[in-house]
């Protein structure tokens, strides 16, 4: 049956969705949206929630498929709903079957309805004839379908392209803890992998070829570079205020100083002056009283004098009150200037001791300067001399010197490792206070982690290790600074790129329960394979599934067919067939979804 122009194609891929009628593609979308409050979109918002109709790669969560729907035929401009196809995958329990059921009929109104699948409509757009077995490689799992007149048997691996990148990451994360791992490099290692004819023997090959001649593969440049090492760290320029300016001699000025301290010599005079003016008022109070007690005696004595020798005697007592007083006040006024003129000199004093000191500290700078200048140059002399002297001696010397700076770059490395671990003992401490810190072993520990996460610490001896390895260089251009170990050259990156898509043809390498290429193959031996599906595109894919299926052919014969648009071929391909579960809106209301769904054999 062809389709029409009311006939509506879904490709509904866990990470994309494809829209349109016929063979025509009208949208293509990241299949999620955003949700903020009760505004909806599909576009990244600050602060929004990702919502997505699927959990593990099955549709549960209706209300967003609705709303995802609902985009899709406004974004079409669906007005008469007649037909519809949305593929999903095989083995769809049945709860998300009848929901999607009632949705179709009951809320669109759709007259005919289809399951679809990519890789049935992908077969039938290239035109292979059955019978065939069909090798899937999608986003989310790869499937192996074997097709004749009908869908015989259909067997799910769950392992894909998504599972991939997963791994990736993961594998990224653990062997470069340091760096930040982006999509970039997720994908850089995705898009770069390779199938190997026969796996053992070229991860062999591979592990003595590195070992004798190292491959670029093996440390990427996208990881760890030279110019990443020989980059010096932008060091943060902090703002300091001129030192000020210290006079050279002891200046006589009334003015020195006080631009500079103004406020305290207004408030240090203002204290001075309360202190003179209590004194003043002391000693006139104790002159009063002397003054009472001798006039008390003379009267008593006196009686009988004339009132003019009393009056003579108190004009002769308030004359001396008064040069009392003038000389009191003469004496305060010399202590005013004599206090103002002692700070003036301990201000200067205090000013030529920084001088002082200052110009020796620059002094001792220059002069280690110097000394160190010097030492180098004598290092420098000793080692020429020991060159040509002592050339073996002077080359285990510097070898010993790379093994301390290898040893520290270890510590650091396990211990940045352990603390990736949220239960290990490193990550507990560091989220400790210093107060709850109750023993010198775990200071140490603490002490530790500082120095291991400041990167300051090693930009010299990142340095002092490439300068020292090409010294070596000269005299041993064999040398090789990292000694290769199985493990370690089997877990680098050139392993891993084909390791990863061994996972297809042998699952049990990473531990997971599921029949791969290599037993499928054995299983269903078939004259004819379709490969298919966006993850079907890894390098080397189609010889090496050739190179096997060849042993279980019959007579020898076998032909491999891969799609000519393993991405788009779904969406154009797709068409009512009978092959796949098809319903009406009749049948829906006259038997029920339950009904329905449970005549699905796949």
């Amino acid at each position: 049956m062809k389709l029409g122009t009311e006939t509506v194609v879904i490709d509904n891929g866990t990470s994309e969705l494809r829209a349109g009628y016929e063979n025509k593609l009208l949208l293509k979308i990241p299949n999620k949206y955003y949700k903020l409050k009760d505004k909806i979109s599909f576009g990244p918002l600050i602060g929004s929630a990702e919502k997505t109709m699927f959990d593990n790669e099955v549709i549960t969560n209706f209300e967003n498929f609705e709303n995802i729907l609902d985009h899709t035929f406004k974004q079409i401009e669906l007005k008469d709903p007649v037909n519809l196809i949305i593929t999903e995958k095989f083995f769809t329990p049945d709860y998300s079957r009848i929901k999607v059921l009632e949705s179709v009929f009951e809320l669109y109104n759709f007259k005919k309805f289809q399951f679809g699948n990519d890789a049935i409509y992908s077969f039938y757009k290239n035109k292979v004839l059955t019978p065939c077995l069909i090798f899937s490689f999608s986003n989310s799992m790869t499937s192996f379908i074997n097709i004749s007149d009908k869908i015989r048997n259909v067997t799910n691996l769950n392992f894909g392209g998504k599972q991939s990148k997963k791994y990736i990451q993961e594998m990224l994360n653990t062997r470069y803890s340091i760096k930040k791992i982006t999509d970039d490099m997720v994908n850089e290692v995705l898009f770069n992998l390779k199938v190997c004819e026969n796996y053992e023997k070229e991860t062999v090959e591979l592990y003595f070829k590195m070992k004798e001649e190292g491959i670029e593969d093996f440390t990427p440049s996208f990881l760890q570079s030279n110019s990443e090492i020989k980059e010096e760290p932008k060091k943060e320029v902090k703002r300091t205020f001129p030192p000020k300016k210290v006079p050279p001699k002891k200046k006589e000025s009334s003015d020195l100083g006080e631009s500079e301290d103004l406020e305290e010599e207004t408030l240090i005079e203002s204290e001075e002056n309360i202190s003179v003016d209590d004194e003043f008022y002391e000693e006139e109070s104790e002159y009063n009283e002397s003054l009472g007690s001798d006039l008390e005696e003379e009267s008593t004595e006196k009686i009988t004098n004339d009132s003019t020798k009393e009056d003579s005697t108190k004009e002769d007592l308030t004359k001396e009150d008064s040069t009392k007083e003038e000389s009191v006040k003469e004496e305060s006024e010399i202590k005013k200037e004599d206090s103002e003129d002692s700070k003036k000199e301990e201000k200067i004093s205090k000013k030529e001791i920084i001088a002082h000191f200052s110009s020796i500290y620059r002094h001792k700078q220059k002069i280690l300067k110097e000394l160190h200048r010097l030492s180098q140059n004598i290092n420098k002399l000793e080692a020429n001399y020991e060159i040509k002297t002592n050339l073996p001696n002077y080359l285990s010397k510097l070898k010993e010197r790379l093994k301390e700076i290898k040893y520290t770059f270890k510590q650091r490395d396990n211990i940045l490792r352990e603390l990736k671990n949220k239960r290990s003992l490193l990550s507990l401490l560091r989220n400790k206070d210093l107060e709850n810190i109750q023993n010198e072993e775990e200071m140490e520990l603490y002490d530790k982690i500082c120095w291991a996460e400041n990167s300051d610490n090693f930009t010299d001896l990142k340095k002092e290790f490439e300068a020292l390895f090409l010294d070596i260089k000269k005299f041993e251009p064999e040398f090789e600074w990292y000694e290769r170990k199985s493990y370690e050259i089997l877990s680098g990156l050139a392993i891993e790129r084909r390791k990863i898509p061994e996972i297809l043809f042998s699952p049990s390498i990473i531990n997971i329960n599921g029949i791969g290429v290599s037993e499928i193959l054995g299983l269903f031996s078939n004259n004819k394979i379709f490969i298919t599906g966006g993850f079907s595109q890894i390098q080397g894919l189609e010889n090496r599934i050739r190179e096997e299926a060849l042993s279980y052919a019959l007579n020898g014969n076998l032909t491999v067919i891969k799609a000519e648009d393993p991405i788009y071929d779904s969406f154009n391909g797709a068409t009512f067939l009978d092959i796949l579960p098809t319903f009406s809106k009749e049948e829906y209301l006259e038997c029920g979804s339950e009904y329905l769904v449970k005549n699905i054999e796949f």
